[in-house]
C-alpha cells in the first residue's frame, strides 16, 4: 500500500511522508486492530534485515526513515546507505555492493510487553523505530539502503506485490533480493528482505557550492575593504547556475556591526542568459549621510535553484570600512608594528617605545577598533587587515590585536607571527648581524678542516643551546648550553677527532624577557 501525507514545512515546500507496505490503513488505525498482510514475517537475530533502493526523480532530501518492529521485544536497528545503489539484477547471490556502505546510525525502542510475537497474534503490537538523517539526493541518484537488525524483531515482507512505489519525487524498490551476503552480517550471512516502514523527505532545492560569488572592488577594479563617503564601491558578481536563463535580483545591505541593524540598502538586477555565466560589475553609490566606521556587508542573490524555483542565496558576509572624505586606511599585518615587512625583535622595540611615548599623551593609546565578520582570534591572523587612521600616523599598526587600545596584549600578535614576512624586506646582507633579531649564520669556512666558526645573534638575554649531530642524528658536540647576553656571538667547532662527512649544527634560543623562541639548522661539510 502507498500512502502520501502532506504537511507544511518551512518556506514554500511541502514535506511528503511515504508509507510502504504492511498496513491496509494508516498506522494509527492499525494500532486500533487492523489486519496484517498474510505474508508478513519478522527477523529473530542479527542475520536478518531489510533492503530497498531509492531513485530520486527530483532533487530530494530524505530526513527520516521508520522501521516497523515488534513492541514485545527490545529492538535495535542500524541503517546503512550506499550512493552507488544496491544491486542491478534482483534475485541473484552476488549482486550486492560489497563496499561503499555508510552507517547512518542506530535506534532502539524498548519492548512494551505485548505478549506473543507470533505474526498475526491478537496480542501482538507494533511500533516504529525512527532514524533522523539528512541526505540530499540529486535527480537520477540511485542509492541502496539496508536496515540491519541488531537485536529484537523487525517486520519484513516476502512475496508481496507491488515492489515499486513512486510519486513525482522518489521511486522506491522494496524487492526482497535473494542470496546471502557477509559484509554487514553479525554472523556468517545476511539475508535482506522486503522493507516495511516509512520514508520522510522534503523537496531538496539547493544551490550547488561555488556557483555564486562576489567581491568588492575600488575604482581601479582592485579588491578593496574600504571606501570613502561620499563615494562608491564596485561589486563584481558571478552567477554560474542554473544553466538555463534566469533573472537575477541582487540586494546589498550594510549592517551596523554592533546592533546588526540595516543602515543602507541598494538593489539592482541583471539577466543571466541560457548556457552562459553572468559575470558583471555594478557600481554602488555611497551617499554622504552614511556614518563612517566598519559595516557588515550582506549580499543576497535571488535566482533559480536546483528545483528551478526562484529563491534567495545569501552569500558569505564581508566587511567594509567607510572613511571620511580624503582619509586613507592603513593595512595592518598583526605583529609587524613597525610596518617594515618582517616580524622580529625590532617590532617589540618599536612597540615598547610607542607605549612609553604614549603614556605622556594618553590619547595615543586609543583609536578606532578593527572589525572582522569572523572576529576573535581572527584579528591576530597573518593577513592584511584594514584599520581606520589613528591620532598618530603609525598608531593603527601598533594596535596589533585590533581592539582599539594599545597595551601589553599587543605583544601576543608579535609572538604568534614571529619571523613571518610580507612585502619588501631590506636585504639581509646589507644589515649584517645585529641585535635586531635571533639568527644563526652559515658556518665559515665551509667545507672545513678541521675547525670552523658559527655565528649567532640574540636580541636580548637568552638561553642558548647549540649542538652538532652527524647524519644519523647522533650528537657529536655541544658548542653552547648557557645564558648569553644580547649581541653577536661566535662558537668554534673542532672536528679533529671526527671522520670526513656531513654534519648539522642546530641552535635553539629562548628570550629571557620576551619568551620568544628561535630554532635553526645549517649543514656543514668536513673534508679532510
Amino acid at each position: 500500500m502507498l500512502y502520501v501525507t502532506l504537511k507544511r514545512s518551512t518556506g514554500v515546500s511541502l514535506a511528503m511522508i511515504l508509507l510502504i507496505g504492511l498496513f491496509a490503513q494508516a498506522p494509527q488505525v492499525h494500532a486500533q486492530g487492523s489486519m496484517y498482510l498474510s505474508t508478513d514475517l519478522y527477523g529473530t537475530n542479527g542475520n536478518y534485515g531489510t533492503a530497498f533502493e531509492v531513485t530520486a526523480l527530483k532533487s530530494t532530501k530524505i530526513y527520516r526513515i521508520w522501521v516497523n518492529a515488534y513492541s514485545g521485544q527490545n529492538t535495535t536497528v542500524e541503517i546503512f546507505y550506499n550512493p552507488t545503489g544496491l544491486i542491478n539484477v534482483p534475485n541473484i547471490n552476488t549482486g550486492y555492493n560489497a563496499t561503499g556502505w555508510i552507517s547512518l546510525g542506530t535506534a532502539t525502542i524498548a519492548g512494551l510487553g505485548y505478549g506473543s510475537n507470533t505474526p498475526g497474534s491478537p496480542t501482538q503490537a507494533q511500533v516504529e523505530i525512527p532514524l533522523d538523517i539528512n541526505l540530499l539526493m540529486n535527480p537520477g541518484d540511485r542509492w541502496g539502503f539496508i536496515t540491519k537488525m541488531l537485536s529484537g524483531g523487525i517486520h519484513y515482507r516476502t512475496g508481496s506485490a507491488p515492489y515499486i512505489f513512486s510519486d513525482s519525487y522518489l521511486e522506491i524498490n522494496t524487492q526482497g533480493w535473494a542470496g546471502g551476503w557477509a559484509p554487514l552480517a553479525t554472523t556468517s550471512m545476511f539475508y535482506p528482505r522486503q522493507f516495511c516502514g516509512r520514508i520522510a523527505y522534503d523537496e531538496g532545492c539547493f544551490f550547488p557550492d561555488g556557483v555564486i560569488s562576489y567581491e568588492l572592488l575600488d575604482a581601479n577594479m582592485q579588491p578593496t575593504s574600504f571606501a570613502n563617503v561620499p563615494g562608491s564601491v564596485n561589486i563584481h558578481y558571478n552567477v554560474a547556475y542554473p544553466d538555463e536563463a534566469s533573472n537575477v535580483g541582487v540586494t546589498v545591505e550594510l549592517r551596523n556591526v554592533i546592533t546588526d541593524a540595516v543602515v543602507y540598502t541598494y538593489n539592482f538586477s541583471a539577466s543571466k542568459l541560457a548556457g552562459q555565466i553572468l559575470d558583471a560589475v555594478t557600481n554602488i553609490p555611497l551617499p554622504a549621510n552614511l556614518p563612517t566606521g566598519y559595516f557588515k556587508v550582506d549580499v543576497t542573490f535571488n535566482t533559480k535553484n536546483s528545483c528551478m524555483n526562484y529563491a534567495d542565496f545569501e552569500a558569505p558576509q564581508s566587511t567594509l570600512l567607510l572613511l571620511p572624505p580624503g582619509a586613507q586606511m592603513c593595512v595592518v599585518w598583526p605583529g609587524d608594528v613597525d610596518n617594515n615587512g618582517l616580524v622580529n625583535y625590532a617590532d617589540r622595540a618599536s612597540l615598547n617605545k610607542y607605549i612609553h611615548d604614549a603614556n605622556l599623551r594618553s590619547s595615543w593609546l586609543e583609536g578606532p577598533t578593527r572589525f572582522s565578520v569572523i572576529g576573535g582570534m581572527d584579528y591576530l591572523a597573518w593577513k592584511a587587515q584594514p584599520s581606520a587612521p589613528w591620532q598618530t600616523p603609525d598608531g593603527c599598526y601598533k594596535d596589533t590585536d585590533g581592539n582599539g587600545v594599545i597595551n601589553n596584549f599587543d605583544y601576543i600578535a608579535i609572538k604568534l607571527n614571529w619571523q613571518r614576512a610580507h612585502g619588501t624586506i631590506p636585504a639581509k646582507q646589507d644589515q649584517g648581524f645585529s641585535t635586531v633579531s635571533f639568527d644563526m649564520d652559515q658556518n665559515y669556512p665551509n667545507p672545513f678542516n678541521p675547525t670552523t666558526s658559527i655565528r649567532y645573534s640574540a636580541p636580548e638575554q637568552s638561553m642558548v643551546r647549540l649542538v652538532v649531530t652527524d647524519m644519523l642524528g647522533r650528537e657529536v658536540a655541544t658548542l653552547a648550553n648557557e645564558t648569553v647576553e644580547a649581541g653577536v656571538h661566535t662558537a668554534q667547532f673542532d672536528a679533529g677527532q671526527l671522520p670526513s662527512g656531513s654534519y648539522v649544527a642546530t641552535i635553539s634560543m629562548t628570550g629571557i624577557e620576551s619568551g620568544l623562541t628561535f630554532n635553526k639548522t645549517v649543514k656543514m661539510a668536513l673534508n679532510k
